[in-house]
């Protein structure tokens, strides 16, 4: 594809994408020009086809939504794996405890992260 056609669908996305769809677009532009610097021919070819979908389909709402749901998922798993600390610890388990512990951190940097990347939307959708 050539940088005027990807540029083109870069535009038509941004009509009706909105701003974080934008940004997402943009990114996934920036990986397909380093992939072609660096002659990874079938990673570019994979990445123009993602940016075709994106610019097709991306819509800030359901993006957001995503995000909305994927952290409400992982607070579910953060609640169930605290449950299992709180069983291990009643056990006596410290096997059982530093893996559940371990797991509740992991957790909660995925919460963390996934709680930046909505404010970041939100402020995206905010300033546009």
């Amino acid at each position: 594809m050539s940088k005027i056609t990807a540029t083109f669908l870069i535009l038509c996305g941004s009509l009706v994408a909105g701003p974080i769809c934008d940004s997402k677009i943009q990114d996934v532009q920036k990986q397909i020009d380093e992939a072609v610097s660096y002659e990874r021919i079938q990673e570019a070819q994979g990445l123009q086809k993602a940016l075709r979908e994106l610019s097709e389909h991306c819509n800030d709402r359901s993006e957001l939504r995503k995000v909305q749901t994927e952290i409400k998922k992982i607070e579910l798993k953060i609640t169930e794996a605290q449950g299992d600390l709180s069983e291990a610890k009643i056990k006596a388990k410290k096997s059982k405890i530093k893996k559940a512990e371990k797991k509740i951190e992991i957790l909660k940097t995925e919460l963390l992260e996934q709680e930046e990347e909505l404010k970041k939307m939100q402020t995206l959708v905010k300033s546009y």
